[in-house]
């Protein structure tokens, strides 16, 4: 770090002490630095600790040298303690169940799991989807609340990791909205995870992993975000759908994939399509294939086809 960002940190750190002291006014000396971008450092000192649930809004104003700043906290300081220790006892269930998990690989993926089965996504105009207190202690959030909850567990194992505030999008940036997800790091590497996408296509007892472990290639065909604050990530050697049974080379092949998950008794399985592929006939082609290897095992069954356009991803579903 340079000598302005130290300040900078040393400016947050000593917010984030009263803010939890529920301070009505925090004032800083900018006497050091100079200009500083007030919105700007709480915005990130909020996103960056998602314990910070209490606070929801703030003014400030600038007196010669310093900057009083004003904070809105959500909740009274009983009850934001209150809800603090509720939700320190989810925390502790959570981390409990990750114990067993070997590796930062295992214990991110286990997590993605329990967070998908256990909160449902539903957009409500409600301050507490957008915190911890939505997933926690409602088991409902959106995207914001999902990454926040993510952050902090792993933030709690010592796992380095960022909260990516972006743009969701599926055909154009300019159809666009508001979106949040992680970027986790293993060993030297950095992937993106976005819990909110795999939870919003995943069945109830079958689980997606389309966004899990993703480099910026493959993420920025329905993701923007300001890459200059975010580190790299260049690698995919991690992502499931990688591997050769998930992966069709081409058109001629996804008739034997399909015959051969369908022969192996998987009635629920994903395949990683090639770009090229027009994903207008994909369903109507993925249907019609595994209705012709359904016949040839001379079983019966419905089958739903699900298709995720952006990523070129099917999933299909035989009951």
């Amino acid at each position: 770090m340079n000598d302005r960002q130290l300040i900078i940190s040393s400016i947050k750190e000593r917010i984030l002490k009263e803010l939890s002291r529920y301070k009505e006014k925090i004032t800083v000396n900018r006497h050091y630095i100079g200009n500083i971008n007030v919105d700007g450092i709480l915005s990130s000192l909020i996103d960056d600790t998602p314990w910070l649930f209490f606070v929801d809004e703030w003014r400030w104003e600038e007196t010669g040298q310093k900057i009083n700043i004003f904070p809105k906290y959500k909740y009274t300081r009983k009850q934001t303690e209150e809800l603090r220790e509720r939700c320190q006892q989810e925390v502790g269930i959570i981390l409990s169940r990750l114990k067993e998990d070997k590796g930062v690989n295992g214990i991110a993926k286990h997590l993605h799991d329990i967070l998908i089965r256990n909160i449902k996504y539903e957009k409500q105009n409600n301050y507490e989807v957008h915190t911890i207190i939505g997933p926690l202690l409602k088991r409902k959030c959106v995207c914001d609340g999902f990454s926040k909850l993510y952050k902090l567990i792993l933030d709690e194992l010592g796992i380095e990791n960022y909260l990516i505030y972006g743009k969701g999008f599926v055909h154009t940036l300019s159809d666009s909205e508001e979106h949040a997800w992680n970027l986790v790091k293993i060993d030297n590497d950095f992937y993106h995870v976005d819990v909110t996408y795999d939870a919003t296509l995943s069945m109830h007892d079958y689980i997606r992993y389309d966004y899990f472990f993703i480099d910026d290639t493959l993420i920025s065909v329905d993701h923007y975000w300001n890459r200059s604050i975010i580190p790299n990530a260049n690698n995919n050697k991690l992502y499931i759908y990688n591997q050769d049974k998930y992966v069709v080379s081409s058109r001629a092949e996804l008739g034997q994939k399909i015959y051969e998950r369908i022969k192996e008794n998987c009635y629920d399985f994903v395949l990683k399509l090639p770009q090229n592929l027009d994903t207008n006939l994909i369903q109507k082609i993925v249907l019609e294939c595994t209705l012709a290897a359904i016949n040839v095992k001379r079983m019966d069954g419905e089958v739903y086809v699900n298709v995720n356009p952006t990523q070129n991803i099917i999933y299909v579903r035989i009951r």
